[in-house]
């Protein structure tokens, strides 16, 4: 909620001022609990105009001190009654997020003042089944992290009842090899993953509150030091999507929050052109408009250059592999569709002809041979045709590019996912439905279709094309 700075607030700071004093006035405290990392950064620059966000060191007359870090160092940032704040009064150790009127490195006027929210530091979060259970500790078999020690107090705050053996824990604290809770969310099978989109209520000492809608108007978002923050800074009063797990009505572990991008999208046409016509697949196609990445062609020096890549070794032939499925990715910006490069998946390719590339000195086991969208997946699994090997997470990472809710590579903006999984040997999909997770969770089988959609202009069903493969799987 935004609001001005009332007068007797104006009036803490310059009775603050006053005194040479540099703490925060009595009204004004930081969240407890989790230490915090303080970034520094001067965001957007204009001609007379700065948005900057950095620790706030103490108060002056009028206002207060920040650091805007490289490119500004120590500024004078003056408020007035006129200030729109988002959050508590300014206090100092803040991360705060000042736009207004001034030049890098000078004082800034400012229009607004929000509290920044960032990562805290030596915050471990872990997720996975309970066992050894005793008063006051439990082990969690956690991914990537084993069996861990969970130590916690009658002061943890514990949601949805005490740690018992084979239950799932979701634990979060300080740590690196074990941890002491700081929060505990107890659940009989493992939390659902989850995308919840609002706007930032309030900082906590577990990380904000995030007001999705009526019915739940301050979901607690709980951070760890491995949570991502990406795009324009998360701060209160913004609007922010958080990916994680848990639920709505208890809380979110948070593995990411995007935060709204002060920057356009994709220019958006009104009305873009319904896409109705089916999307026929045929070897060495080009669908949609090409060469709208970077590269044109093949990974991105963050994706597969012949390491392993999600446990995927890059293999030096595909042509004993059992398993062999094809699935379809299609990229929709403001109604227009773009085209998925080929190569991806393939270091060091051999030729393209008619459109196709068909050597590689190793492939992954997802691959695109062309820029019709058709991923290709094999491996030398001996699982069924009809199961899933591999996530769409597991493309963009070979691919490497982020996909979230707020972007799919270099587009941002608004993202929906629509998907269609067909019965297996089934030539045409086309019965979509939007997926509301995490994108990068989407199973992959056999001749299923997925579009991804970046707004804020969407094509919706049934004006999105059915896909129509010509392989048996």
């Amino acid at each position: 909620m935004r609001k001005s700075i009332p007068p007797i607030v104006a009036a803490t700071l310059l009775g603050v001022a006053a005194c040479g004093g540099s703490s925060s006035p009595p009204a004004a405290q930081a969240p407890e609990g989790m230490s915090r990392i303080h970034p520094a950064t001067i965001v957007a620059l204009g001609p007379g105009s700065i948005t900057a966000t950095g620790p706030i060191s103490n108060f002056i007359a009028g206002g207060f001190t920040m650091n805007e870090g490289k490119g500004g160092g120590f500024v004078h940032v003056y408020t007035s009654s006129s200030t729109s704040v988002a959050g508590p009064a300014p206090f100092v150790g803040e991360n705060a997020v000042v736009s207004g009127t001034g030049v890098a490195g000078g004082n800034i006027t400012a229009t607004s003042v929000s509290q920044q929210i960032v990562t805290p530091a030596g915050i471990l979060s872990l997720t996975g089944p309970i066992s050894n259970t005793t008063a006051t500790r439990f082990t969690v078999d956690a991914p990537s992290f084993g069996f861990t020690h969970v130590s916690f107090t009658a002061q943890t705050p514990i949601d949805g009842g005490p740690p018992v053996n084979g239950e799932i824990a979701q634990a979060v604290g300080a740590g690196t090899t074990s941890e002491t809770s700081s929060y505990l969310s107890i659940w009989p099978s493992p939390p659902a993953a989850l995308a919840a989109t609002g706007t930032v209520v309030a900082a906590t000492a577990l990380g904000f509150t995030l007001n999705v809608d009526g019915s739940h108007p301050a979901v607690p978002v709980v951070l760890s030091s491995s949570t991502k923050l990406s795009n324009w800074p998360v701060s209160v009063g913004g609007v922010a999507t958080v990916l994680g797990a848990g639920s709505l009505d208890r809380s979110i572990v948070a593995t990411a929050v995007n935060a709204a991008s002060p920057t356009p999208g994709p220019t958006a046409s009104p009305t873009p052109a319904p896409l109705v016509s089916p999307i026929v697949l045929s070897p060495g196609a080009v669908i949609g408009e090409d060469n709208q990445f970077t590269p044109n062609s093949g990974d991105t020096p963050a994706g597969g250059t012949g390491q392993v890549v999600d446990g995927m070794p890059c293999a030096l032939s595909m042509s004993e592999n059992q398993y062999h499925v094809h699935a379809y990715l299609g990229l929709l910006v403001n109604g227009k569709q773009i085209a998925i490069p080929d190569q991806i998946g393939m270091n060091v390719p051999g030729p393209i002809a008619s459109g196709y590339t068909a050597t590689a000195q190793c492939y992954y086991d997802i691959h695109f041979h062309d820029t019709t969208g058709m991923i290709h997946i094999e491996s030398p699994s001996t699982a069924s045709l009809g199961s899933s090997l591999y996530t769409l997470g597991n493309v963009f990472d070979v691919w490497g590019i982020t996909v979230n809710a707020t972007q799919m590579g270099p587009f941002t903006g608004q993202v929906r996912v629509f998907v269609d999984q067909v019965p297996l040997k089934a030539l045409v999909a086309g019965s979509y439905t939007e997926y509301l997770g995490d994108p990068n969770a989407i199973p992959l089988y056999s001749h299923e279709a997925i579009w991804v959609e970046v707004g804020p202009t969407f094509v919706t069903p049934p004006s999105i094309p059915e896909v129509v493969f010509y392989t048996e799987y």
